[in-house]
């Protein structure tokens, strides 16, 4: 009979958390401390949704621990932060890169820039642009040549949503405390650092 090595070694939920994912926020979190205080950090933002885990190994590792940056928890989104980081019509497009599944018009111009068009609008578009709000579209590979014409039609709602979103952000991470100093750091394992800018 043949043997197999993975036969010694049954893989589930428990015994990958304690044995590979909970010996590295452990990891993570004594890292952070160091890194902080040798940075001269006081306190860390913990990003959502990944970091409210991270936040808590963090605050459970640390505790006690009279020197450890104090932590705090930000509700964001790439898509909030993204949005209110728009300045030219080319973030705009750069926003519409991002894959979207086959979907509504309006669900898309929604989900990626907050966009809630009036019925009298619908008919404008659909006149200037041929798109309308039931149209099923799709982003893949980053190509979004075909959405340039509606994007341009709606560059002036997109911007004034933008304005919205951006004051009403700032002022959460006001309220949060993200204006007091730059002793502070945002902490988020997102690859592309989007919601860090």
């Amino acid at each position: 009979p043949s043997f197999d090595p993975a036969s010694l070694v049954q893989v589930t939920p428990y015994n990958l958390g304690y044995s590979l994912i909970g010996p590295l926020l452990v990891s993570f979190a004594a890292w952070l401390v160091e890194r902080a205080r040798r940075d001269g950090i006081e306190r860390l933002y913990f990003l959502s949704r990944e970091g409210r885990l991270m936040k808590k190994v963090y605050d459970c590792w640390n505790q006690g621990v009279a020197d450890a940056p104090r932590s705090d928890y930000l509700v964001i989104s790439r898509r909030t932060a993204g949005v209110a980081a728009i300045l030219t019509f080319e973030d705009t497009v750069e926003i519409a890169r991002t894959i979207f599944f086959p979907n509504t018009v309006e669900s898309f111009l929604y989900t990626r820039y907050g966009l809630t068009l009036s019925d009298e609008r619908w008919e404008e578009i659909a006149e200037t642009t041929g798109w309308e709000r039931d149209t099923e579209m799709k982003v893949w590979n980053r190509k979004v040549g075909h959405l340039l014409p509606l994007l341009r039609a709606l560059e002036a709602e997109i911007l004034a949503q933008v304005e919205e979103e951006r004051r009403t952000l700032l002022l959460y991470l006001a309220e949060r405390g993200l204006d007091r100093d730059s002793r502070q750091a945002v902490v988020d394992i997102g690859f592309g650092g989007s919601v860090q800018g």
